[in-house]
């Protein structure tokens, strides 16, 4: 680096760098496909649940047991809780998926 210049990077807990000058898209095709096999790869899924009016989480995360009342704070949650779960749990690390599903009220 000259002198001058910072260090954009940042570790966090799990010691893994994070770019702070801008994210790269994770994309889909072969190239990606390539980067992530022999990976383990998790979904967690963000359910609506129109009674309690939260999200709720679906995962093959053990462990991982997320509500929330914004999609915003479920990622966020899931972001910060899902890495230790895993850890803590022995599980490989892996790309983690956040998805959405949505229920349509029955018309009565």
């Amino acid at each position: 680096m000259g002198e001058g210049e910072r260090d954009a990077r940042r570790s966090d807990p799990a010691g893994v760098f994070v770019s702070a000058e801008r994210p790269r898209p994770l994309v889909d095709g072969p190239a990606a496909r390539a980067h992530y096999s022999g990976m383990a790869r998790y979904t967690v899924t963000a359910v609506w649940d129109a009674e309690a009016e939260v999200y709720g989480s679906k995962s093959d995360i053990v462990g991982l047991n997320v509500e929330a009342a914004t999609l915003s704070e479920f990622v966020d949650l899931v972001e910060a809780l899902a890495p230790e779960l895993m850890r803590d749990n022995g599980m490989a690390p892996g790309p983690i998926t956040i998805t959405g599903e949505t229920a349509l009220k029955a018309a009565s």
